[in-house]
């Protein structure tokens, strides 16, 4: 699910625990991952990108990140961790779909 706001992206990620990918698209067992890009106050240093030890983050045509690898992401933080202008968030959504 992404949503492009004039402000920012927000991005869900997947986090697969042993998760069965079903037919449609849904997965069991899955976590998501929402990582938000605020792009008001990111200066494209591309620090976040450089963290990220999955690969997740890549810089736009724009200059800006992006989640270009969503599935890779495990929700570590690295990238807001780094962030010198706190322009990313990422939070981890605890239900899993368990039918």
């Amino acid at each position: 699910m992404d949503d492009h706001g004039s402000t920012g992206i927000l991005l869900w990620t997947r986090e697969a625990h042993g998760a069965t990918i079903l037919p449609g698209g849904s997965d069991r067992n899955c976590q998501m991952n929402r990582v938000e890009i605020f792009k008001g106050w990111c200066k494209k240093c591309g620090i976040c990108v450089a963290f990220c030890p999955r690969g997740v983050l890549t810089t736009g045509d724009d200059g800006f990140p992006k989640v270009s690898n969503p599935d890779a992401c495990t929700g570590c933080r690295w990238c807001e961790l780094r962030c010198p202008d706190f322009a990313i968030v990422v939070q981890k959504d605890e239900h899993t779909d368990n039918a």
